[in-house]
């Protein structure tokens, strides 16, 4: 064997160990650092929906929470103001609020009116009848303490899963008795 050929061999045994050592360092620092990034992605992104859903039910207390505290609701759950519904709750108003539905209860747990619409078609559409299971006497959607309680959250029916809320309906200066719920 030549001085050439030799002097080849133990560069290219010296030299392959050194790049097969380099290439999985390598390898692995670039693989941790992109999994540290998808992680660090994926963590903004649930961050960034997250946020959306409690501004979103935030905003959705807030408007149940103007109509529930409102005197004219009172005297409908009451039956005392059946001009309630045409004067208030026409398909445009549930779409102005950007809200699917609205169901008032009397202390009873019984349905005194509900409404849902679709928010693309802006049609009138039926209350999920999976959402009356949820609604029984002592539902927690119905369970309000004192008049300034309030209740927001996910709600998971069969076919779809809901933001609601839910508020006790009182008078506009938020004093009790609590009169029903608002959902």
């Amino acid at each position: 064997m030549t001085l050439r050929k030799k002097t080849l061999l133990i560069i290219a045994v010296t030299a392959l160990p050194l790049l097969l050592v380099l290439y999985i360092t390598s390898r692995g620092i670039v693989l941790n650092s992109f999994i540290r990034l998808e992680e660090q992605d994926a963590r903004a992104h649930v961050s960034r929906v997250l946020s959306t859903v409690s501004d979103y039910l935030a905003s959705l207390l807030n408007t149940t929470g103007d109509w529930a505290a409102w005197d004219a609701t009172c005297e409908f759950v009451e039956g005392a103001n059946p001009a309630y519904i045409e004067e208030n709750l026409m398909n445009e108003a549930l779409l102005n609020l950007r809200v699917n539905l609205m169901i008032f209860l009397n202390t009873s747990g019984e349905i005194v009116f509900e409404k849902s619409v679709d928010l693309e078609t802006g049609e009138e559409i039926p209350v999920p009848s999976a959402l009356h299971d949820h609604l029984t006497p002592n539902a927690p959607l119905l369970r309000h303490a004192e008049p300034t309680s309030a209740l927001s959250g996910l709600l998971a029916l069969p076919d779809v899963v809901m933001l609601a809320a839910s508020r006790p309906i009182v008078t506009s200066d938020n004093q009790g008795p609590i009169r029903g719920a608002l959902i």
